[in-house]
């Protein structure tokens, strides 16, 4: 053989496969037959491997080839290139005058349909034992050497530049002659340096060319061909050459004229020779490895004519190419490679613990901590495993299994499912693979049946951590099943319920920490899964957050009941687009925890830090089963805070809320929910502020409150946008959002309190009952106490006068009317946060109010349709939206599975499905007291199987993608009048969404935003323009006052001030003038307004007929 190239096979699963291309023998026994190009794939996993040849000539149209080579002294040459982009390699043969490009890829080795034709030949190519080398250069294209015949004196030297596709496009020659008799000085090695720009050769001798070990500078060819002194350099000119992975040139060295090679030598830093004797010296090795290599004569006799046939041949063609590398140049391969504890085990005993020393492995791994698993860990039904004290490393793509429980089930009989117990113990990656992840942990359980981990019947797999670490996976824990495609965001949801109980344990650099779904218990008591004093961490660890797919959320909810936290701290360290929490359609708690008994106890917080997002909560209509609450819980700098979309009942109290700078951050945004509790909170940012403390957007015409917070360091302390209050329309009606009791600290730099459009309560304080009792921060520089937006309805401010600082001195003057409540007594903003004595105490007021949420689901449904109904003449595509997209709108990936589980389990879910479409049929018939007793009432008639499965058969196809969606929406949008003016259909879904008119088209059109942003929706904060509203300095300042007392009054008030007032002129709530009342005072005056019926009035106070005060006053009979 002239030489012999082996190339690894470029795809993943083929990593134990080569291919190997050589000059081989049509007709081996005849010593005339001719040596022709061949290729084969040798499988080293085979248990007896054997290569099956191929002629190469049978690729290629044989008139291209010429003549064939003559016998054993035909030759053939082979080179390839590193593997390229597209996992392929390109391989050249030089044959009968001839370049020929072959590929090597996936599907094999193919002709790629070019070659170019040596220059000036006019022999035919026999009778050279040489080698072809290809350099891959920095910028991807390719260098080329091509040993040749010239002619019957001249052995040659091709140098070709080739492109990127392998294509000829320069060439230099370098011709080897003789003189007279003499030696051919036939080229037997061949090799490029690591940066390709020097090529060095070996080649017999004669007196014209005496130096036997040359290089060449292909950055200067003018410089031709130039000696590398070597000590005994006649001993390396039958020597091929070929580079090692560690960049070395390596040289067969015979002593004398023997046909031996007794000795490997090296030469390192090949990209700078030089002949100076110090740098021979210094990079030439001249005995690197002691070898006895005898010499190959391709099967020729070694005498003459046969001598130029002598050649030391190296067979690794591909320079610098680690052949056992190879084995790990891809996870699969590298995974195939391994040697592993477990390739697929299923534990078998029904209570063991696996620690060191003592474990069904130990006569492999001794007492060592670390158990490797290749493929898969299973803890089957009515198994328990305890991992005690160990390291479990998975490979990548490895999975630990804990499987569900029996379908059956017998009194007496244990039908539990697997239990796994990790005590002191860690999951993670095997890491000789490279940076990787596994699957993690799946929980598997029973979607309809019940959680009792307690219990010997409970069928619900379970998961119990103690002081343990679940690290690099995936996900960490997963309570449910992947679906059999084993796609990472495909799950089988018949398979919900596990029971996962972690408790001062660890998740690391996970994807995600931990995921639960599609799982409601029986009689909807909260999920028996929580986590104490956990640690959730991902940190921007370099390769390992850009292995697919890279982390986004820590943990994730979503049709769950009950989960809670507490004492856990969720951290992210440098990740971009992170969430802590991603909740959706889902009730939890993220608490703090009570390490102790006492009373108060002894509170461990909870911490989230650092993520774009902290708590995420989201719910496709309001729902009172469906709710978090946050307690005793640090937010340090996280973009977001706290996110709440369609919350009913949601709490955030007594938590820490630490805001970064930067615009647009914000501690806790509540949009379309209501009926939420936030109390006892501080909301605070540094000095450079420009983050807002609570948003209020949206929450409806329903009594809610922030309440006793503290607000510092802000650029608003609450803002409020669009309906957060009813219309007014006298005071005893009045309801919506109430700021109250807050201490708005320091430095809020534009207002204490603002909104910016709509309206909040027309009543901040309630008159005769008690003032607002905020605390205003009095911040210089043009801020204001309240803002309130020229077009939103007015406030009604009450103020207590004996508390400091409890008087708005700036606010906005035509939207705000401020008014003391001099005689309050009552109690100031006592706590409106409950709990029991002592731990247990607390423990059972939650439980109790979770409870009792859950008894009250119906009543809560109630109160969504009613709002629902409160205009319904737009309501024909937003009907066809809740019958057919109503639990699953949240991605399409969730709609596929929804229908495709409801055909699965069209019985667990019928009841679900018949109340939603016989209210749905209700609406959409206008009867909508039927639709309320629909709802109260758990009895009404199942639809026959087939309406079921008719509904499943409409919803399915609407909701596979978006496309049915768009479509869907033009369609019905076309109908009507305000689709005309819209540019696109998402500019449709943004009317809908943002149509405080109908509150159906907020939720529903809320939900398809949420399905067209890839399910991760955020409502905007408005720009506010301050610089338009007029600011009212408050009357009752040092400099100024004005008092109308006593007010309320029967319709005579006593007016003090010390401003000169020239007329009075009085409005009712509708802005109508109903008086004017002429006065000419500095000081007192009285003020007849008893011809007025009972009721509220704004009375403005003018001179000259500018406005110098307003104030409310309330006339009762």
């Amino acid at each position: 053989m002239s030489e012999v190239l082996i190339v690894p096979h470029p795809s993943p699963q083929n990593c134990s496969k080569y291919f190997i291309l050589l000059s081989g023998i049509d007709s081996p026994l005849s010593i005339y037959s001719d040596a022709l190009p061949y290729w084969g794939i040798i499988d080293l996993d085979s248990p007896d491997p054997v290569i099956l040849m191929n002629p190469m000539l049978a690729l290629v149209d044989t008139s291209l080839w010429g003549n064939n080579t003559y016998g054993k002294i035909g030759m053939s040459f082979y080179a390839a290139t590193d593997l390229r982009s597209d996992a392929s390699r390109l391989v050249f043969v030089s044959v009968n005058y001839k370049v020929f490009r072959f590929r090597i890829d996936d599907n094999g080795l193919a002709y790629d349909n070019y070659y170019f034709e040596l220059p000036n030949v006019n022999i035919d190519q026999y009778g050279l034992r040489a080698e072809m080398e290809i350099a891959n250069l920095p910028n991807g294209t390719y260098r080329l050497a091509v040993p040749y015949l010239k002619n019957g004196t001249t052995s040659s030297l091709l140098i070709a530049s080739l492109d990127a596709q392998g294509n000829l496009t320069a060439s230099h020659v370098f011709d080897f002659e003789k003189e007279g008799s003499e030696t051919i000085p036939y080229i037997h090695g061949l090799e490029f340096s690591p940066s390709g720009g020097y090529l060095y050769l070996t080649h017999q001798t004669n007196s014209l060319h005496p130096n036997p070990l040359e290089f060449i500078d292909l950055q200067n060819l003018n410089n031709g061909v130039q000696p590398l002194n070597v000590p005994n350099a006649a001993d390396y000119q039958f020597s091929q050459i070929e580079r090692g992975t560690n960049g070395k040139l390596y040289f067969a060295g015979q002593s004398g004229t023997s046909n031996t090679a007794d000795r490997l030598s090296t030469l390192s830093n090949s990209d700078s020779p030089t002949n100076n004797t110090t740098w021979i010296n210094t990079n030439w090795v001249n005995s690197a490895l002691s070898v006895s290599y005898q010499a190959s004569y391709r099967g020729l006799p070694s005498t003459t004519p046969y001598e130029s046939f002598k050649s030391y041949t190296l067979p690794d063609q591909i320079d610098g190419e680690d052949y056992f590398a190879h084995f790990t140049a891809t996870q699969e391969c590298c995974r195939q490679s391994q040697i592993y504890t477990i390739d697929s085990y299923t534990v078998s005993a029904y209570n063991s613990t696996w620690e060191p020393g003592n474990n069904p492995f130990t006569s492999l791994i001794g007492n060592d901590t670390i158990i490797t698993v290749k493929s898969k860990l299973v803890v089957p039904a009515l198994r328990s495993l305890t991992l005690k004290n160990m390291r479990i490393e998975f490979a990548p793509e490895a999975i630990l299994i804990v499987e569900k429980g029996p379908s059956w089930g017998f009194p007496g009989i244990p039908s539990h499912g697997g239990k796994l117990f990790l005590d002191n113990s860690t999951l993670t990656i095997d890491r000789r693979c490279g940076n990787a992840r596994w699957q993690g942990v799946e929980v598997r359980g029973w979607r309809t049946q019940p959680q009792n981990y307690l219990s010997a019947s409970n069928k619900q797999g379970y998961l119990q951590m103690n002081n343990s670490k679940i690290e690099y996976a995936q996900i960490g824990v997963l309570a449910a099943s992947r679906a059999p495609n084993g796609a990472i965001n495909s799950f089988d949801t018949l398979q919900t319920g596990g029971i996962v109980r972690a408790f001062d344990s660890d998740f690391y650099q996970n994807t995600m920490d931990a995921y639960f779904l599609n799982y409601v218990t029986p009689g909807g008591i909260s999920n028996q899964s929580r986590f104490n004093n956990c640690k959730f961490t991902i940190i921007n660890n370099g390769d390992w957050n850009n292995i697919n797919p890279q982390p986004f959320m820590r943990f994730r909810m979503r049709d769950v009941m009950g989960i809670n936290l507490y004492g856990c701290d969720f951290s992210n360290d440098g990740l971009l687009s992170q969430y802590a929490i991603f909740s959706h359609n889902s009730r939890f708690g993220l608490m703090g925890l009570c390490t102790n008994l006492n009373t108060p106890c002894t509170m461990d917080w909870s911490s989230v830090s650092g993520f774009s997002m902290g708590v995420y909560a989201t719910s496709p209509i309001l729902n009172a089963s469906r709710n978090n609450y946050i307690s005793y819980t640090i937010f340090k700098s996280n973009q977001r805070g706290v996110y709440w979309l369609n919350q009913l009942n949601s709490s955030v109290v007594k938590s820490d809320f630490q805001i970064p700078t930067t615009s647009g951050n914000y501690g806790l945004y509540i949009d379309r929910s209501t009926k939420f509790k936030v109390t006892e909170n501080y909301f605070h940012s540094n000095t450079d502020n420009a983050a807002i403390g609570v948003i209020a957007n949206n929450t409806d015409t329903e009594h809610n409150e922030i309440y006793k917070n503290d607000f510092e360091n802000l650029i608003f302390g609450v803002l409020a946008q669009k309906i957060n209050g009813t219309i007014y329309a006298n005071f005893n009606v009045s309801k919506g959002l109430k700021i109250l009791c807050n201490r708005f600290l320091n430095n809020i730099t534009k207002a204490d309190i603002a909104v910016s459009s709509g309206r909040i309560d027309y009543q901040q304080g309630v008159f005769t009952q008690y003032p607002a009792h905020n605390q205003f921060s009095y911040t210089e520089n043009g801020a204001y106490d309240i803002f309130n937006c020229d077009n939103c309805q007015g406030i009604d401010y009450k103020y207590n006068p004996n508390i400091a600082n409890h008087e708005p001195i700036e606010y906005t003057m035509n939207t705000v009317n401020v008014d003391d409540f001099l005689n309050y007594n009552g109690p100031v903003c006592p706590s409106k946060v409950k709990f029991g004595p002592g731990m247990w105490g607390r423990q059972k007021s939650l439980t109790a109010s979770y409870d009792s949420i859950v008894d009250h689901l119906n009543s809560g449904l109630l109160d969504s349709l009613q709002i629902a109904q409160l205009t319904m003449e737009r309501n024909e595509l937003l009907l066809d939206i809740i019958r057919h997209a109503q639990f699953e709108i949240e991605d399409s990936a969730a709609q596929a599975e929804f229908y495709s589980m409801g055909m699965e389990r069209l019985d667990s879910l019928r009841d679900d499905l018949a109340r939603w479409m016989q209210y749905d049929f209700a609406i959409s018939s206008g009867k909508f007291q039927k639709a309320d007793s629909i709802l109260h009432s758990m009895g009404f008639s199942i639809p026959s199987a087939n309406t079921d499965l008719a509904t499943y058969a409409v919803g399915k196809p609407i909701h596979q993608t978006a496309g049915f969606l768009y479509s869907l929406i033009a369609k019905r949008l076309a109908e009507r009048d305000t689709a005309f003016s819209l540019a696109n259909i998402e500019g449709a879904v943004d009317y809908l969404a943002d149509d405080s008119r109908d509150t159906l088209d907020i939720y529903y059109g809320l939900g398809l935003k949420m399905y067209f942003n890839d399910s991760i929706y955020f409502s905007d904060i408005e720009d506010i323009n301050m610089e338009r509203s007029i600011k009212q300095k408050s009357s009752n300042t040092k400099e100024e006052f004005l008092h109308l007392i006593p007010n309320p009054s029967r319709g005579v008030f006593q007016l003090n001030t010390n401003l000169h007032i020239q007329s009075i002129e009085v409005q009712n709530l509708q802005g109508v003038k109903v008086k004017t009342v002429m006065t000419n005072t500095g000081n007192t005056s009285q003020v007849d307004l008893t011809q007025l019926p009972a009721g509220i009035y704004i009375c403005s106070f003018l001179n000259e007929n500018q406005v110098l005060a307003k104030q409310k006053v309330v006339i009762i009979h």
